[in-house]
């Protein structure tokens, strides 16, 4: 999402400078956006990347989500819920627990990127690794 979010603001910042210059000078005058911004945010959403896994087929929360421990939710009575109201974030950081899947959000948002098998797999993969905890959850 911030590769697509960079490359929409160095569009968008193309287009003005071409289709009105004056708004383009008050764009600049307000921001203080230098010549070299845009293009910097392609290089940078060019160099993002999501990481992919041929043995598990699925895209990756990060690269290094496989290394993870497997969270016990077994073992995680409800009153331990939102998680990060009683673990430490580096005991959570360190297991394949998300409470929000960052993946299959991308997968809605930029349904193009990925066929309907795709989005399928990452889906059923990360829902049961997902605690639903983020301020963005249903509840």
């Amino acid at each position: 999402m911030a590769a697509e979010n960079l490359t929409l603001a160095a569009d968008a910042v193309d287009r003005v400078r071409a289709q009105s210059p004056p708004d383009f000078r008050r764009l600049v005058e307000r921001t203080g956006l230098r010549k070299d911004e845009p293009a910097a945010w392609r290089r940078a959403a060019e160099r993002m990347y999501l990481s992919y896994d041929e043995a598990a087929s699925v895209h990756l929360q990060d690269d290094s989500f496989l290394d993870q421990a497997p969270w016990d939710f077994a073992a995680t009575p409800p009153e331990r819920y939102p998680l990060l109201l009683h673990y430490h974030p580096l005991v959570i950081y360190r297991h394949q627990v998300i409470k929000q899947t960052d993946v299959v959000l991308a997968t809605v948002l930029l349904p193009d990127r990925f066929t309907a098998h795709q989005r399928r797999r990452i889906f059923d993969y990360y829902d049961p690794l997902t605690t639903g905890d983020s301020s963005l959850s249903t509840g």
